[in-house]
């Protein structure tokens, strides 16, 4: 919500079989490529705040302060400089290269991969901003995926101002798909003579990333937001959001369209006005459903004031969506497939009885009435209207689970889409809290865009999984020395990309051939569809 790290808990692994191997299926098969993507239930409300907290927690992550201003000359470890150079008489640019991180993404709630990043941190003194850059080129199966952060730390967060005054982008461009999948941007400023930070922030998802089925470019969710923070004291904001696409699918299946926004109508436009304090946030959520359709029927609804804590919240997994389903070679089962199974769980009501239908992302799980400040199950006549009350899944099924079918063929399941919930709780707890009129937010204009080649680097100098090897699939827990030469060659680990073998040292292109054996030396860079000859999002508001 406010700059902070968020704890997701971790689910211990729950087996029903033994028979199924997976460390024995192909690491590019389903089962291991599928991603762990963290989300919110009240995704409208945070999703705009999302990226920025990730991002700041994984350069917190990254071990960025003991390799600040890392160049190709310097010792470094000490950054000391030979004593013969002369900066006035060197062309090349020392400071551009990178150091190769492997960070938990799953510890901020970003998506699993298993590939390092490049980081490159740099600051000319103390009184200049700090600028840190993150490039992560990964596979996603056979797909090809470039994330890039860039963030300018002008001053740092404190607690009087959780915003700091900062400067945030990030992407992730897909090569296979030629297409941009998540893009976001972030400005925080001190207005002095207010005694005020404004933060302006939007991010555009293609819902490919949580919806696998999907084609790319066919349903995309923008999220936009401004934020008045009086430093040392309270907030409030607004988040304007769009959903388009979707409804598309269906006037297709009647040969109709009413187009795709930007250059049709939006599914859904909403806006959600909140106010904070430290402890509890205060929202309210109006929105519109296909505005000025000529096929489908617009509605405009404004929910209930809702008081979330801004401390507790609990987890649970969507049904049709936040599982992985593979059958035993470890691909997904088909959809609608048919498959059931019986299956025996523990509730708060009980041991639960009854059959499981398998698809790809779900299980069939009955769904109960269930309390949003705990998610407790509560009387099902509760969920018809009362404030703080849902329908959510009765239970999850437990990560690494293994089905059985009738004909004894096993299925296991993977928990990919974990949703933290925050607590709803009591509106006495906001009654100090009043949400203002709404604010105007920014359009997708503002994105800077993240492009360019990444920086060459070498061996891997930082590792969150040394101590765990057996998470850390790529590259078994190692981490190496950066002023050692481990393979003799006379290149020390920060310069080497390939630190064990004598006989390479550099792959500035990351397609995992040494430039010495690699006949066509050529990064790809993102090539983004920027939109800017449109006004996207300034024809709908509430």
């Amino acid at each position: 919500m406010i700059i902070r790290k968020i704890y997701f808990l971790f689910i211990i692994l729950t087996m029903n079989a033994l028979a199924f191997d997976k460390e024995s299926i192909d690491k590019s098969k389903a089962i291991w490529t599928n991603p762990v993507v963290n989300l919110y239930h009240q995704f409208f409300l945070m999703e705009a705040f999302r990226p920025l907290n990730v991002g700041l927690c994984e350069f917190e992550n990254s071990d960025y302060q003991n390799w600040i201003n890392l160049n190709s000359i310097a010792d470094p470890i000490s950054k000391e400089l030979p004593t013969d150079y002369d900066p006035d008489n060197d062309s090349d640019d020392i400071f551009n290269i990178g150091y190769k991180a492997n960070i938990d993404h799953l510890l901020c709630g970003s998506t699993e991969n298993y590939h390092a990043n490049i980081i490159k941190a740099y600051q000319g003194d103390s009184s200049d901003p700090l600028n840190i850059k993150s490039f992560n080129k990964y596979s996603l199966g056979e797909n090809i995926l470039d994330a890039r952060r860039n963030i300018n730390i002008y001053n740092e967060k404190t607690d009087s101002n959780p915003y700091g005054e900062i400067e945030y982008d990030f992407g992730v461009f897909s090569y296979s798909w030629q297409a941009g999948l998540y893009q976001a941007s972030t400005r925080s400023s001190i207005e002095e003579e207010a005694n005020e930070v404004t933060v302006d922030s939007i991010s555009v998802i293609d819902a490919k990333i949580v919806y696998p089925n999907l084609p790319v470019g066919a349903v995309h969710e923008m999220y936009s937001s401004k934020i008045k923070h009086k430093i040392g004291g309270n907030g409030y904001g607004t988040i304007t959001s769009f959903v388009w696409g979707n409804v598309n699918f269906s006037l297709a299946n009647n040969g109709l369209t009413h187009g795709v926004y930007h250059d049709g109508i939006p599914d859904i436009v909403r806006t959600v006005n909140f106010a904070y304090n430290n402890e509890y946030l205060l929202y309210q959520a109006t929105y519109t459903t296909t505005p000025s359709s000529p096929y489908v029927g617009s509605n405009k609804v404004t929910d209930e004031n809702i008081c979330l804590s801004r401390s507790n919240f609990w987890i649970y997994v969507p049904d049709n969506l936040g599982y992985g389903v593979y059958n035993i070679n470890g691909d997904l089962v088909a959809e609608n497939s048919g498959i059931t199974v019986q299956y025996s769980q523990e509730t708060s009501q009980g041991i639960w009885n009854g059959t499981l239908n398998l698809n790809p992302t779900g299980l069939g799980i009955p769904t109960v009435c269930k309390n949003m400040l705990d998610g407790s199950i509560a009387s099902s006549e509760l969920c018809n209207g009362s404030y703080g009350y849902q329908n959510i899944p009765l239970f999850d099924v437990p990560d690494g689970t293994i089905l059985i079918d009738a004909d004894n063929n096993e299925y296991y399941v993977r928990q990919l889409k974990p949703r933290t919930t925050y607590a709803v709780v009591e509106m006495t707890n906001c009654s100090d809290l009043d949400i203002e009129e709404t604010l105007s937010t920014p359009d997708h204009k503002s994105f800077v865009y993240l492009e360019g080649e990444i920086p060459p680097s070498g061996a891997l100098l930082f590792n969150q999984f040394a101590d765990k090897s057996d998470f850390d699939i790529l590259y078994g827990g190692k981490v190496y020395i950066a002023n050692q030469d481990d393979d003799g060659d006379g290149i020390l680990n920060f310069l080497d990309a390939f630190p064990e073998d004598p006989s390479k040292s550099k792959d500035d292109d990351y397609d995992g051939i040494a430039d010495s054996e690699d006949s066509n030396i050529n990064q790809t860079t993102p090539a983004w569809n920027k939109l800017l000859d449109k006004e996207l999002f300034s024809n709908y508001s509430h």
